[in-house]
C-alpha cells in the first residue's frame, strides 16, 4: 500500500506522520488536531516578513519588466 508522510516545520523532532495515501479530509484533520498546539500557531511576524518580501520581489520583476521594454 502507498502512503504519504507530512510533518511539521514547527517540530523541534521533524517527524513524519504517516498516512494511508487514500486518506481523507477527516484522516488529515484527525492527525492535525493530535499535534502540540505550539506547532499550529502562526508567527505573524514571519507572515509579514514574507508578505513584505514577496512584494519587494514583484515591484523588482516589474521594474525589469519595464526596463526591458
Amino acid at each position: 500500500m502507498h502512503n504519504i508522510y507530512i510533518t511539521v516545520r514547527k517540530d523541534p523532532t521533524k517527524q513524519w506522520i504517516k498516512l494511508p495515501f487514500v486518506a481523507t479530509d477527516d484522516a488529515i484533520f484527525n492527525v492535525l488536531e493530535a499535534w502540540p498546539s505550539e506547532w499550529c500557531t502562526l508567527d505573524i511576524a514571519k507572515i509579514a516578513k514574507s508578505i513584505a518580501q514577496k512584494k519587494k520581489d514583484e515591484a523588482k520583476l516589474h521594474i525589469t519588466q519595464l526596463d526591458e521594454k
